[in-house]
């Protein structure tokens, strides 16, 4: 493969092993040739028949994204749906379309078919985010060197999924029931520290970016990192504590909190098991496997929100029902806006119980959140 100036052209070169040959596409200008270039080297790497030179004279073609899709969702929980987003998008627009010709006006259209079909807009932005995701791999690989304006549309705030107390349990003594101890420990780990799920496994996405959570992550006796000390400010007492660090985030900063006695435990497992990383024996696919059985099993199939995410959000309301201010639970989850942590703010304690009247109050006992005692006393 080779590009050669003719003129104030640009020729490039490339054997298409399919019809044995060389075909000779030519651009008018270098920037062109090397995204074409990039992007036939692109198809090779990825098993499939070099791009049409004519059409990717405009841009490669929209097709592209089917395979782009696994690149960029594989082994996550939102796999299967963004899959079928992307399978949308390429019907939509056209699987030979240049990717160069979706341009602000191409994206209106779709946008007002969208509107048009009647999707809510929270639906029409989860559409143009896989959509804004499948450009910025385009980008990256070269088809593409810029990227259209996508619009964002208010939504109201959906369901926040948590489990009760009841749920809690269930879903460890179904683990138990199965005997699978490694499912327990990163049940345990992932309840107790309310971190991702890929900030502590081995995903797809991040299994080239080094293993996310190894023992000089954690403090000892579990791991070999050092433990934290708080100083008490009015007494001056120093409390050594353990603590776990993440460093593969959502954001891509790190954040370093106490470890919890439940992760402890998880963690005493794991080392019992040789692992050379905390979580090195499961991956997140492995893991949520495991957890389909278990939803399976206790009848959960038809709840779409059960998954493993569903310890996150937990973590999260737990926090906000038993009184911890905003401000710290978003340090302690690694949200990047206080905005993303306002979700939770209507589970916090509130005033509003002292309005029920005593004789109500006497008799009538609220259902409170997480199977817990009210907090609103």
């Amino acid at each position: 493969m080779s590009i050669t100036a003719r003129g104030s052209k640009f020729r490039v070169a490339v054997r298409d092993s399919v019809v044995g040959r060389i075909v000779t596409v030519t651009f008018p200008t270098r920037e062109r040739a090397e995204a074409f270039e990039r992007l036939c080297l692109l198809h090779k790497s990825q098993g499939i028949p070099l791009p049409d030179p004519q059409a990717v004279k405009q841009g490669g073609s929209v097709v592209l994204w089917l395979t782009a899709a696994e690149q960029i969702w594989g082994d996550t929980k939102d796999e299967k749906t963004a899959t079928d987003r992307t399978k949308a998008l390429v019907k939509w627009f056209g699987e030979n379309t240049p990717i160069t010709t979706i341009t602000n006006q191409r994206v209106l259209e779709f946008v007002e078919d969208c509107k048009r079909k009647n999707n809510a807009n929270s639906t029409i932005n989860r559409k143009l985010s896989c959509l804004s995701m499948l450009l910025q791999h385009s980008k990256s690989a070269g088809v593409i060197t810029e990227i259209p304006d996508l619009p964002r549309f208010k939504e109201s705030q959906g369901r926040i999924r948590f489990l009760t107390e009841n749920e809690k349990n269930l879903v460890f003594q179904t683990f138990k029931l199965f005997r699978d101890d490694e499912a327990i420990a990163a049940t345990k780990f992932l309840l107790a520290q309310g971190n991702r799920c890929g900030e502590a496994m081995r995903t797809r996405r991040n299994s080239g970016q080094g293993y996310p959570l190894e023992w000089k992550d954690v403090s000892e006796p579990w791991g070999t990192a050092p433990q934290a000390t708080h100083i008490d400010k009015k007494t001056g007492e120093e409390t050594q504590y353990p603590i776990v660090t993440f460093w593969l985030t959502k954001n891509g900063n790190p954040r370093t909190l106490p470890l919890l006695k439940p992760a402890q435990e998880a963690l005493e497992y794991t080392k019992s098991l040789g692992w050379s990383k905390p979580f090195e024996g499961i991956t997140y696919r492995q893991y949520y496997y495991k957890w389909q059985r278990m939803r399976d099993h206790i009848g959960m199939s038809d709840d779409e929100d059960f998954v493993p995410h569903v310890l996150r959000h937990t973590v999260a309301s737990d926090f906000v029902m038993k009184g911890h201010d905003l401000k710290r639970v978003q340090e302690w989850l690694g949200h990047n806006t206080i905005q993303t942590t306002m979700r939770y703010a209507h589970l916090a304690p509130s005033s509003l119980f002292t309005m029920i009247p005593d004789t109500v109050s006497n008799t009538y006992n609220p259902l409170p959140h997480s199977g817990e005692t009210t907090h609103y006393d």
